[in-house]
């Protein structure tokens, strides 16, 4: 029991870590600031330059509003051209993408390296961890967190 308080106390603090690193992480490129916002609905367009705005706040997890004040924002730094139905990369938008593959690569290189200090035993039970825990994150995403729902009643 007391580790299982210790460990999600611990899970807390790195996802708390996560997300302070995540809003700090403003990504510079020809003098062009980037929020994570910014880079988190571009990686959607790349996927799928297709989708409307509904579609991409579904799959960011944001409202339409947000998507359009975002795709705004783009546009207005020359990232992106917004047609009727779909969203196109500039060529500035698209040498922004590969700056960031570059750089998330880069960051996934070091996680890699530090992850080969581990022994193959450690190795398959962190991921057995993080594959069950990010489908208990994945089952959760969508509903109401419960503070809010406490916050409501």
């Amino acid at each position: 029991m007391k580790l299982d308080k210790t460990l999600s106390a611990h899970i807390m603090r790195i996802a708390n870590k996560l997300i302070f690193i995540e809003k700090r992480s403003i990504f510079e490129f020809q003098n062009i600031k980037l929020y994570p916002s910014e880079i988190h609905l571009m990686q959607v367009i790349e996927a799928d330059h297709n989708l409307n705005s509904t579609q991409i706040a579904k799959r960011l997890g944001v409202t339409k509003g947000a998507v359009s004040q975002t795709l705004s924002r783009l546009e207005r730094k020359g990232i992106i051209l917004k047609y009727r139905r779909t969203v196109n990369f500039t060529k500035l938008g698209q040498a922004v993408m590969k700056s960031h593959h570059y750089r998330t690569r880069a960051l996934q290189n070091e996680y890699e390296s530090y992850v080969s200090t581990l022994s193959e035993k450690d190795k398959e039970v962190i991921l057995r961890f993080l594959r069950g825990f990010e489908s208990f994150i994945d089952q959760r995403a969508t509903e109401p967190l419960p503070y809010f729902v406490s916050l409501l009643s």
